[in-house]
Parts: C-alpha cells; structure tokens; sequence
C-alpha cells in the first residue's frame, strides 16, 4: 500500500488513498473557517502548528489572498471534544448559547436604532412647531398650524351596511346612528 507521505509529514497520520476515499467522516479537510465555525475554535489553537497540524494550499478562489489553512477532521474533534469542550453536547450547548447572546445583541440593536428615530422623528416636529410660531404641537394640530375642525361631508351607508359620516379635509369617518 502506498501511504500519503504529505499526510505523514504534516498531519502524522499514515493513510492511504484508498482509506481517506473510505472514510470521509474521519480523514475529510476541514478549513480554518469551518473548524472556527462548527467546532468553536479560536485563531491561536488554529495557528498553533503542535496543537493542531495544519496544511497550507495556495487559495483557489483569489492566488493574491493569503493560504488556506487546512486541518484533518478527527484531529479537530478529538481536540475539541475531549480537550476543548469536553464533550459534543458541551459543544452543542456553548453554540446555542452563543446563537441566544447574537439574538439578544441583534434585537437590542433593532431597539436602540428605533428608540433613536423615534426620538429624531419627535425632534423633526418639535423644531418644525417652532418654525411654525406653535409653541408645542398638539394633537389633532394641522402640520402647516392651527386647529384642526372637521369638515363633515353628507351621510353615506357603507358596504356593512352602516351610515357614515366622512371629514373632507382629513378623510376621518364618523359611524352615525338614525333613530
């Protein structure tokens, strides 16, 4: 049989082809993002060439970025299961606590930028009442100033079957009841 001999000097590991075809699951590349990712790796246990050998290959997508680094699978779960984290479900929850804490953050952002264009919002019209001469808008107040008085155009029935009573100048309706 013949053994990879690349795998022998970067990874440690003697196998052969037909074996590495065998089992994927076992002797599959990993790349530095996907080990980051699915196994919560940080970037010194990455570069660390002792902890967890690594493979450089130039980068297929752009030849000016850097490297991709490339780590055998089982050498990645064996660190991370039983060194890092102790065990997949130990894994399993740090991730779902991670993803709770990234929607906890994401949703107090949301609330912060909508508290902010509230507040911006009520600083337009403030300024836009002073403009105006009003000292303080009301509600009901027009934007251009003045009072608001509706204007009541002549009873319709509706197609509930209710009449109705319709401001010409704000479009409010008025349901009226006839004895």
């Amino acid at each position: 049989m013949e053994i990879d001999h690349v795998w022998l000097e970067v990874f440690g590991v003697a196998v052969c082809g037909k074996c590495k075809e065998k089992l994927p699951e076992r002797y599959s590349l990993l790349t530095k993002t996907e080990a980051k990712d699915d196994y919560l790796l940080t970037d010194p246990e990455l570069k660390d060439a002792e902890l967890l050998p690594h493979l450089n290959k130039p980068n297929p997508h752009k030849s000016h970025w850097h490297d991709m680094m490339l780590f055998l699978r089982f050498q990645v779960e064996e660190y991370a299961f039983s060194t890092k984290w102790g065990s997949a479900a130990a894994l399993d929850a740090e991730f779902e606590r991670r993803e709770e804490e990234k929607k906890v953050r994401k949703e107090k952002k949301f609330k912060e930028k909508l508290k902010e264009l509230k507040k911006k919002t009520r600083t337009d019209v403030y300024r836009r009442n002073l403009q105006n001469g009003n000292k303080a808008g009301q509600f009901g107040d027009r934007i251009g100033g003045g009072k608001h008085e509706h204007e009541w155009g002549r009873t319709v029935e509706n197609a509930e079957g209710e009449t109705v009573k319709t401001c010409l100048e704000c479009g409010m309706q008025v349901e009226e009841l006839e004895f």
